[in-house]
């Protein structure tokens, strides 16, 4: 999902959180996990953490990870790393990289053929970068636990030097992972993205647009990373890249009115982000389920007229994006499903009076959560649901005239 003032979920990801028991586990929170282990070594008093051997132990770490993070009925006791391969390959889990099989966070890395015996590696995906290449945490990687990033199809590693065969992925794990925060600056038309939701400085600088463009972002080609974007008032044109990097838009068409604000959402489930528009002057949305131009697939009327800012989100969990407002005169979110009503919208008062409202999904759960920015202190301030309450994060992040956004940049 994606928001105009707001985002969409990410693969870098926050702190790591204890999985509730016999819940599905989420592949942010195997990722986090595995994350979190980072820098520990074999050595001394730590060479049992994962399993009962201290040597060739990146099998032993991969499964304790898995387990961690509540995945059941994993290969826990498999201490040979291509064994895991014929285990995924044996329930219907792997994925052969060669036939196109595609990494996603949480999954186990198979260097080797399954079943080839042991000099193999595994290693678990905590990263799926634009340009194909992958971040991966490897346990017993020159016996320590080593962030990497890698080529899939030339990364070569374990005793016999072998390539990647494939991906096993971890039954009944959520493809959901958590949003993280950025900010578009108006003065200067430039993102500034952040991996992880705390303060410090940016991680992802990119200029894009034009001085007066109004920022969006979203999964425009459907691999499962948020991109930029712009929509120029004056043309009414969308200019969107595929990438976080500086370029000429990949994609451009004219949709809206030059008075709308620009949203994005994957409005029928299908995996991709396509635009939208809200129009203050009659509290109306107008979506698109295609980014090329054309008239509206969908045109959904709710809200008050110019009081209202459009928010964007997940909130039941369905697999697509429903469309609801963010009222600042009373701080309060009104949410809907829009697919089946308008009528009687949730009322969520959150932040104070003239917040910017901002969405996302922060814990890694399957739900889109609400947050707001307050440009005074700069601070980002975000709920883990959709109630009233504290914020469970909060943190210091861009200038007092940007605009919030979220998403999964990597």
């Amino acid at each position: 999902m994606a928001v105009a003032l707001g985002g969409t979920a990410a693969y870098e990801l926050a702190v790591p959180q204890a999985a509730a028991a016999n819940a599905a586990p989420s592949r942010g929170v195997i990722a986090a996990t595995a994350n979190a282990e980072v820098g520990t070594t074999g050595d001394g008093n730590q060479c049992q953490k994962y399993g009962p051997l201290c040597a060739d132990w990146c099998a032993m770490f991969a499964t304790w990870v898995w387990e961690r993070a509540g995945v059941a009925g994993g290969p826990r006791t498999t201490y040979v790393a291509t064994a895991i391969g014929s285990w995924g390959a044996d329930r219907g889990l792997f994925k052969r990289r060669s036939s196109g099989g595609k990494p996603l966070p949480g999954d186990i890395v198979v260097y080797g053929e399954p079943g080839s015996g042991t000099g193999g590696h595994v290693s678990i995906v905590h990263t799926v970068h634009g340009d194909g290449t992958i971040t991966t945490i490897d346990g017993n990687y020159n016996n320590r636990v080593a962030k990497r990033s890698i080529n899939p199809a030339t990364a070569r590693a374990g005793a016999r030097d072998v390539l990647i065969s494939g991906y096993v992925s971890p039954p009944g794990a959520l493809s959901v992972t958590s949003a993280t925060a950025g900010v578009y600056r108006p003065e200067n038309g430039t993102f500034y993205l952040r991996d992880n939701n705390w303060a410090g400085p940016a991680d992802i600088t990119v200029q894009f647009g034009n001085l007066g463009d109004k920022p969006l972002v979203g999964d425009w080609d459907g691999n499962g990373t948020t991109t930029i974007g712009v929509y120029r008032p004056e043309t009414r044109f969308f200019y969107m890249r595929n990438s976080n990097t500086r370029g000429d838009a990949e994609i451009g068409f004219v949709f809206g009115n030059p008075g709308d604000v620009p949203i994005a959402g994957d409005w029928d489930g299908d995996g991709v982000d396509t635009v939208g528009v809200y129009r203050p002057s009659n509290s109306t949305f107008y979506l698109r389920n295609s980014n090329w131009a054309g008239p509206a697939d969908r045109v959904v009327h709710f809200g008050n007229n110019d009081e209202d800012l459009p928010v964007v989100g997940d909130w039941d969990g369905d697999g697509d994006d429903s469309v609801s407002v963010y009222r600042p005169g009373n701080a309060t979110f009104y949410l809907v499903n829009s697919d089946v009503s308008t009528s009687n919208p949730r009322a969520v008062q959150f932040g104070n009076h003239d917040d910017l409202p901002l969405t996302g999904n922060w814990n890694s759960d399957r739900y889109t959560t609400i947050g707001v920015y307050r440009p005074e202190t700069r601070f980002f301030l975000l709920r883990n649901d959709n109630t009233p309450g504290d914020a469970e994060i909060g943190f210091a992040f861009g200038n007092t005239d940007d605009i919030p956004l979220a998403g999964n940049w990597r």
